[in-house]
């Protein structure tokens, strides 16, 4: 019985992947968020239609940079590349999970 053979992910293909979805995503979200959500926040004009608009281009930032890694040639940078892009999505996490209240216990 022979073993399969599999093949590793290519982190270029992982790149351009990021790319493509998140950039358009966050060109959808930059264009017409503000239509989805609305546009005024509680005393804020246009609050809300701004905060949309910058979450749309944090998404397209965050594409432009896994564009530009996908171009690199060199394996090892790549792999360094993929470890701080990583590090970058995780502090973003904890930001987000950070402004979450903790619920009072009961």
């Amino acid at each position: 019985m022979t073993r399969r053979q599999y093949k590793p992910i290519r982190v270029r293909n992982v790149f351009r992947g990021y790319a493509v979805i998140f950039g358009f995503l966050g060109l959808i979200l930059f264009l017409w968020g503000p239509m989805w959500f609305g546009v005024h926040l509680a005393g804020v004009p246009f609050g809300r239609a701004a905060l949309v608009r910058v979450f749309g281009s944090m998404w397209m930032i965050a594409a432009f940079s896994a564009a530009a890694l996908a171009t690199v040639d060199d394996a090892q940078a790549q792999h360094r590349g993929l470890f701080w892009f990583a590090i970058g999505h995780a502090v973003v996490w904890l930001a987000w999970i950070s402004t979450k209240p903790i619920p009072p216990k009961i």
